[in-house]
């Protein structure tokens, strides 16, 4: 029988989470929530999240954890992006 000497397991030292305020587009506060976006764009809200899925429409944040909104300018950019895709 042989003895085995294991090291010390040191624990990992936390790390800070990153700052969401650096990985969100910067916007000027007005933001659309779904029944918004349904409204304008004339799409279910099934099918927003399929976009979204798909890469094909901006992604939503949350406001609380329960609250998703978006960005009304990047969602005016995609209007006008598909605008331009038909001229």
């Amino acid at each position: 029988m042989s003895i085995v000497l294991m090291k010390p397991v040191e624990p990992k030292k936390p790390t800070a989470p990153k700052p969401i305020f650096l990985e969100r587009p910067t916007f000027n506060g007005e933001v659309w929530r779904m029944k918004q976006l349904v409204a304008v764009l004339n799409l279910s809200a099934s099918r927003i999240y399929e976009m979204v899925q798909k890469g094909e429409f901006p992604r939503p944040f949350k406001l609380s954890t329960r609250a998703s909104a978006w960005p009304a300018a990047q969602v005016r950019a995609w209007l006008d992006a598909r605008i331009a895709e038909r001229d």
